[in-house]
This record gives structure tokens, sequence and C-alpha cells, in this order.
């Protein structure tokens, strides 16, 4: 449940996260990648940004045995709320509508009117603080193109890159 090592065969566990909150984010990262490792070595598509994940797979059974399977073996809280636990083609993850059957990914109409917003907001040579600069870089930053979206998975060529391939056909979300 909480952070944990060894050290001269004495188990040691923080009830805190060390060194504060300002690592929370890296921290859990890191930990969930590491977790999640040997699912992607497994052959389970799963890209996570946090506390949000996407499961990928070519059909619905097989991305149910996914779900599954990940359910048994990750001891993790689940907020059925705000998850979508069925198989679907055409899902919200991170800000974005994901359609995996056109292969395609558009900005949410929420987030697309307050980028708007944003920069309408800025005229040309008014003074705006700091922190609008920063927040209107920001918040559409998930939008722009840096490249395509890498899925971790079970490695090709031996380097650890694995082709992405159409065909995706049911997306799952936690």
């Amino acid at each position: 449940r909480f952070l944990r090592f060894v050290f001269e065969r004495v188990a040691c566990q923080y009830t805190v996260l060390p060194f504060g909150l300002s690592l929370t984010p890296r921290t859990s990262t890191k930990c969930m990648g590491a977790a999640l490792s040997s699912l992607r070595r497994k052959g389970i598509r799963i890209v996570n940004y946090l506390d949000d994940w996407l499961i990928l797979a070519q059909s619905e059974d097989k991305l149910l045995s996914h779900r599954s399977f990940l359910f048994s073996h990750l001891d993790c809280w689940v907020n059925f709320a705000k998850s979508t636990l069925s198989p679907s083609q055409q899902i919200s993850f991170l800000g974005t509508v994901l359609d995996s059957t056109l292969m395609r990914t558009v900005v949410m109409p929420e987030r697309a009117l307050a980028i708007q917003q944003l920069t309408a907001s800025f005229k040309v040579g008014a003074f705006r603080p700091l922190k609008a600069f920063q927040k209107m870089l920001g918040v559409p930053s998930h939008a722009w193109h840096h490249g395509r979206l890498r899925v971790k998975g079970p490695s090709v060529d031996g380097v650890g890159r694995t082709p992405l391939q159409g065909g995706l056909d049911k997306c799952f979300q936690l």
C-alpha cells in the first residue's frame, strides 16, 4: 500500500511520500510503470498517465480478459463512477476523444472552447500576469502534435520498439 524498500534484510515502509507532495506525480508514474511493465510483457497494451489508464485490444473478448487479469493482479482502487468499464471504439481519454475505427484523435469540445477563451483574452500590447501565460500554454499543450501516441507493448525488434498498427478495435479506460 505504501512505498517500501529492504535495507540489510530489514523491510522499511513509508506512511507518507518522502520529500513532500511535489514528487507525487513522478513517484506514482514510476511505481505504476514498474507494475505495468510485467503486464506489458504478457501482451497487455496499456497506456497510463498518473491515474488515467487506457487498455487497448483487438477484440472485446481479449479486452475483457486483460481487464480481469489487471484487476486480479494489481491491488488498485477503481473509481467506478469515473471509469468506463465496457469496451468502446470511441472513448474520452486525457481531454481527447479517441476513435479506433477511424484511427483519429480529436480534442474534446469543452477543451477546445477553453483554449479559444484563453487565447481570446490576450490582446496585442496588453500586459498579462505570468500565471495567465502559464495557463494559456498549459491547457492546449496536450493537443499539440508531438509525434505518434506511444503504446508500450512486447518488444518486436529486440530494442523495445513495437510498431503501432491499425485494427485496434476496442478501447477501455480505468
